[in-house]
């Protein structure tokens, strides 16, 4: 049946719920018609009704109940099911019964029997074989304009001429009444003419040779002729000439006044025995539709689509929610959906299994900008002069402390490992003579560039590890320097932060794709699919840089490139997890169906049991270990609007201009009677009950929220 259909299904009284389900589901119509016979325990009670209306609520289809139960009819009532009563009578299964022809044939109780095929009598089975041949009643439309004007002429002439002559014997000797009138004479001889060409014509018509019972002119019928395509269409679309014209007019106005003529010569002798009773009988005996009755019907007809448009026309409907203290509204967040296995059916879990493999990509870009940067590297030699007597050793790498001309401090680092000797003392006749111990040390800048150049005697520091530091001067050594230099820069292509950003969105955009790609490869595709509303990190999360391992540059950020080839390249990896799931069901298809019935089946339920749930997911999450959702259960009561409110909702609006219409309904409102309401926007509403509908909506959640649903630990595969 194709969708939008309804389907009428009979119910056995021994039919379950989930087996009316099923054959609901198997019609294949959006709205079914149930048949329901006296007795069905399962849809005698309201919990019956909510079973079912549960199992169809992703189906959308809507229901029809027809029984004679009162039982059954008030829950169906009660669970705002359409229903059509029966009174008077009682629903019942159909019963099946024989078939004497065929006893093991499938019995109907509509089934339909043949008749044997009885003969006809002979002489009606070659009348209607000689129907088959009876040409057209319009004799002028088998001729041309000239000719069709002559035979008009003709029926015009005084009926004297039409009277049959008893002294002039017939033509045939078999027409009826013994004898032909003289216009029949004359249409014979017509006849005959027509009959020769041009040349073969006689010259005087009127000569007509005396003719004996034997010597009838041959008649031809219009089956005696092959017509191509092209005349058998001038013949159907040819124009009635003025005098057809006429002649029908006549032929309307004298009914029954006319003597009848004998059949045109143009028919077959075969046909006109059949044909010669009916055309010499007067035309009042003829059968033609009665025109009054005709005028009835029509006026009838029409008068009948007046009304049915006017129905239509008038008809309004209006929607009404119950009040919204009579619904409630429960929201719940981090609910954890379970998991079970692809091909393991379950009302309560989500079909999936959990992927996860890791991913990386690579991106190149270049250096764009040059800079200058540091090249050259100061060296040096600075001399240490020791006033004391022991020597003093230095490691390598211990550090010279000076100046630069911007007044910046330069270190420098010994190259070597060097001891500076002690101070000697010698005695003469003149007196005491010290020299002091001295010795140069070789220096390198730390840092390469002309920062590190610096002027004489600007290195006034020396810092020995483990020691305190060393200042000239102001201590047993002196340091001494000539101008250190060397430092130097120079135009280089540098890798800086900013070529890095440049490159990543490249860089995180290939790794999204390689990690589906990825993904799909640790799965069967032709069993199961990756949902991509599960994919961890999804694209949007891997603009933070927490979700992906930190970026890997090559050469580093600060450092330069090749000149001639300033390229620099940017890996990124980060591990991707998701979801597969059995083809064509993916997560957000599958809580269609398992969302609700999973609360349904929770002990804490909010909804009571006369009360409809409503579940709707307004956000899933799946972060590689659990797959939550976020949304809300909505409770309203199954009754709809009590007949009595729905009697108020009438006499507001009926007969009614638009705005006392809604000062009704909203004073309906404030007494808590009815919710929200939708009027069409006509200015006056009809008169009567009929022409008013009310349809109920779902009511209005009350805020705020009743309840918040904690959430539960799903079990995982």
């Amino acid at each position: 049946m194709a969708a939008g259909e309804s389907a009428l299904i009979p119910i056995s009284p021994d039919d379950s719920i989930e087996s009316i389900a099923t054959r609901i589901r198997d019609a294949g119509a959006t709205h079914a018609q149930l048949l329901v016979p006296d007795g069905t325990t399962a849809l005698q009670s309201l919990g019956g009704f909510q079973r079912l209306l549960q199992k169809l609520e992703a189906d959308r289809i809507s229901l029809l109940l027809i029984s004679s139960d009162e039982q059954t009819l008030n829950a169906a009532r009660l669970s705002q099911v359409e229903t059509v009563g029966v009174h008077g009578a009682r629903v019942s299964p159909p019963s099946l019964r024989g078939v004497a022809s065929n006893q093991g044939a499938a019995t109907d109780p509509y089934a339909t029997r043949s008749f044997r095929a009885e003969p006809i009598d002979r002489r009606d089975a070659e009348l209607l074989a000689a129907l088959d041949h009876v040409p057209s009643d319009d004799r002028e439309g088998d001729l041309g304009d000239e000719d069709a004007e002559l035979y008009a002429a003709l029926d015009d002439l005084p009926d004297t001429y039409q009277q049959p002559d008893p002294a002039r014997p017939s033509a045939g000797g078999a027409d009826a009444g013994g004898g032909s009138s003289a216009d029949d004479d004359f249409a014979a001889a017509l006849d005959e003419w027509s009959d020769f060409d041009a040349t073969n014509m006689p010259t005087r018509p009127s000569a007509r040779p005396d003719r004996g019972p034997d010597l009838e002119p041959r008649r031809f019928s219009a089956a005696d002729f092959d017509l191509d395509a092209d005349d058998s269409l001038r013949r159907t679309s040819r124009r009635q000439t003025s005098a057809q014209r006429a002649r029908a007019t006549a032929k309307v106005a004298a009914v029954g006044g006319a003597t009848a003529r004998r059949p045109l010569a143009t028919t077959s002798s075969r046909v006109r025995d059949y044909d010669e009773d009916e055309d010499l009988a007067p035309q009042s005996g003829r059968s033609r539709p009665s025109t009054p009755l005709l005028i009835a019907l029509a006026i009838a007809l029409a008068l009948a689509l007046a009304l049915a448009i006017w129905f239509l026309n008038s008809r309004v409907t209006i929607t009404v929610a119950p009040p919204a203290t009579a619904a409630s509204k429960h929201p719940f967040s981090n609910e954890i959906i379970p998991l079970v296995q692809i091909g393991k059916d379950s009302n309560e879990a989500v079909q999936a299994v959990p992927v996860s493999t890791p991913a990386e990509a690579v991106a190149t870009g270049q250096v764009q900008n040059e800079t200058m940067s540091p090249s050259g590297t100061a060296h040096g030699e600075v001399t240490i002069i020791n006033t004391i007597g022991s020597a003093v050793p230095i490691p390598k790498g211990s550090e010279f402390i000076g100046k630069n001309s911007a007044g910046q401090d330069v270190r420098f680092s010994v190259d070597n490992d060097v001891t500076i000797p002690g101070a000697t003392s010698s005695t003469s006749l003149t007196g005491s003579n010290t020299t002091y111990g001295q010795i140069n040390v070789g220096v390198t800048a730390r840092s390469p560039g002309s920062a590190s150049n610096v002027d004489v005697n600007s290195i006034t520091q020396l810092l020995i590890p483990g020691q305190q530091p060393i200042v000239s001067q102001n201590s047993n050594f002196i340091f001494q320097n000539a101008a250190i230099g060397g430092g130097s820069e120079q135009p280089q292509r540098i890798v800086t932060e900013a070529d890095v950003q440049a490159i990543l969105g490249q860089a995180l955009t290939a790794l999204y794709a390689n990690g589906i790609q990825a993904l799909r490869g640790q799965i069967d595709e032709s069993k199961a699919a990756i949902d991509a509303t599960t994919i961890a990190p999804s694209a949007e999360a891997l603009g933070d840089p927490k979700n992906y391992a930190p970026p890997l540059v090559e050469p580093a950020v600060g450092q330069p490139v090749d000149p001639n080839n300033p390229v620099f390249k940017v890996t990124v990896r980060a591990n991707f997890n998701a979801l597969a799931t059995p083809v064509g069901k993916s997560v957000a298809d599958q809580l269609e169906t398992i969302a609700p019935q999973y609360f349904f089946q929770r002990p804490d339920r909010p909804c009571k049991s006369n009360e409809r749930q409503g579940t709707s997911v307004d956000t899933s999450h799946w972060d590689g270990e659990k797959l939550t959702i976020d949304g809300a259960i909505s409770c309203s009561p199954i009754g709809g609007l009590p007949p009595e409110t729905i009697s108020k909702v009438l006499d507001s609006v009926k007969d009614q201009p638009h705005d006392a219409a809604v000062r009704g309904l909203e004073q309906l409102k404030q007494e808590g009677l009815i919710g929200d309401y939708q009027l069409p926007g006509q200015a006056q509403f009809p008169r009567f009950d009929w022409l008013i509908i009310v349809k109920p909506a779902e009511p209005t959640p009350a805020q705020p929220p009743a309840t918040q649903l904690q959430p539960t630990q799903g079990a995982q595969p």
